[in-house]
């Protein structure tokens, strides 16, 4: 696996393209769950025949992957910007 969480931008300098290609790339994806999770969220309220706890965990799922989301895109930031 590879570990771009932990890299910086005084060790991914002399790989500009690359690094930017992915950073862009994964900047889409988590673009693209965060618009997705509202529409998810109604759509687990709405679904009467699951029982309420299963539609509680359902968005609780939701919940956890919007704040690792989020964190994600905090990661970017610092590794863009340190």
């Amino acid at each position: 696996m590879l570990h771009f969480v932990w890299l910086n931008s005084t060790l991914t300098k002399p790989f500009t393209p690359l690094f930017e290609t992915v950073y862009v790339i994964e900047g889409c994806a988590l673009a693209v769950l965060l618009t997705l999770v509202p529409f998810a969220a109604v759509a687990i309220i709405r679904a009467s025949p699951i029982h309420r706890n299963f539609r509680i965990v359902f968005l609780l799922a939701l919940f956890h992957l919007t704040i690792g989301t989020l964190s994600r895109i905090v990661l970017i930031y610092h590794q863009l910007l340190s």
